[in-house]
């Protein structure tokens, strides 16, 4: 490490090091501002989505006695045969600092109170789950990157969670670059009609409570395909931390350190040389007159 040459090789290196780190840096802000576009886009659908549920929801139940009326608006229209399922929704790697040993500590802790059925997506999920020794015949699992959904086993998860009365999902949950939180959220919640019903015009009217139970289960479907690219924006704004000011940064900082004193101890040695190269002239000189 001492000589120019290793030092400068040492330089180039962590220079490529840092360029590369930058570039996984963009790209990680890349896809959270594409990810939170579809979220907007998401959003607007479940709105509309909700208003005609609303809509139609006051028709259903308009001629109805105020407390017959009242039970119905609270009631959701799904069919359902099992009451509770818990979706973790993990990653396929590691590299997002400790959002998520807190996100399956929050799963895990529902999921031994409850003890109901359950998905894990990613396989680090179920790396954490085979730690704790769990091997349960209700716990489903897939080899899934909710970063880049593969959309017709994302239709199948979707599919298979419609018998379930109540869902519920973990998932990371951005808040800044800086702050990423573990969240739980149940989103077969009924959604709330307020107001009165306005005037539309239909091509053909369906029967309202087949239309309910199909407008639910699409709320149902919008907010899981929501919740894994909120997922993902939590996990890129990890990944950006850790690049900014996480590990990479702390080994880049070191190997900086290394080469700094690298550098000085080669200048102190060369100007040692230059010394005793002065010295040893200058006794050669006086020796010779």
């Amino acid at each position: 490490m001492s000589s120019k040459k290793d030092l400068k090789k040492f330089e180039e290196t962590l220079g490529a090091i840092k360029s590369l780190t930058k570039v996984f840096e963009q790209s990680a802000v890349g896809k959270m501002k594409v990810s939170q576009i579809e979220i907007e886009k998401i959003t607007k659908y479940l709105n509309a989505a909700r208003g005609t549920y609303s809509d139609t929801k006051i028709s259903l139940t308009s001629k109805m006695d105020p407390k017959h009326r009242e039970v119905a608006m609270r009631s959701s229209f799904r069919k359902t045969t099992k009451p509770q399922i818990l979706v973790l929704i993990a990653s396929q790697d590691r590299y997002y600092g400790n959002l998520m040993p807190s996100l399956f500590a929050l799963f895990i802790e529902e999921y031994r109170k409850s003890n109901s059925d359950a998905i894990i997506l990613g396989k680090i999920g179920k790396e954490l789950l085979d730690n704790e020794n769990i091997n349960a015949q209700n716990i489903t699992y897939y080899d899934f990157e909710d970063t880049k959904p593969d959309w017709d086993l994302t239709h199948k998860i979707i599919e298979s969670l419609a018998i379930y009365e109540q869902i519920i999902l973990f998932y990371g949950q951005y808040q800044s670059v800086l702050t990423q939180h573990p969240r739980k959220e149940v989103i077969t919640q009924t959604v709330s009609v307020e107001g009165t019903i306005k005037p539309k015009k239909y091509l053909f009217r369906p029967e309202p409570a087949n239309s309910l139970s199909f407008l639910e289960s699409q709320i149902i479907a919008g907010a899981f395909v929501s919740k894994l690219y909120e997922s993902g924006v939590a996990k890129f704004a990890a990944r950006v931390k850790l690049l900014e000011i996480g590990q990479v940064a702390e080994r880049i900082s070191a190997a900086v350190d290394v080469l700094h004193k690298g550098k000085l101890k080669a200048r102190k040695e060369s100007n040692n040389r230059k010394q005793m190269q002065l010295f040893t002239g200058a006794n050669l000189w006086q020796s010779g007159k």
